[in-house]
């Protein structure tokens, strides 16, 4: 699963990425020359392991936590 320290797993905790289909997604809400935009974009589109076993705990966090 995601777990790297800066980024990954913290960006996903606060929502600003989560996973679809297996492949991490960014929130668009963030500008791409800050830091963490510059981050959500170089991580967009990653394969997440570890999906097929969480799928459902990736759906509900896009849906409940997740910054579309």
């Amino acid at each position: 699963m995601l777990a790297c320290v800066f980024g990954c797993d913290a960006l996903f905790e606060d929502g600003y990425v989560s996973v679809k289909d297996g492949a991490v997604i960014g929130t668009t809400t963030v500008d791409l020359e800050t830091a963490i935009g510059r981050y959500i974009d170089k991580i967009r589109g990653r394969t997440a392991s570890g999906y097929s076993d969480a799928a459902v705990y990736f759906d509900w966090h896009r849906t409940h936590v997740f910054m579309s």
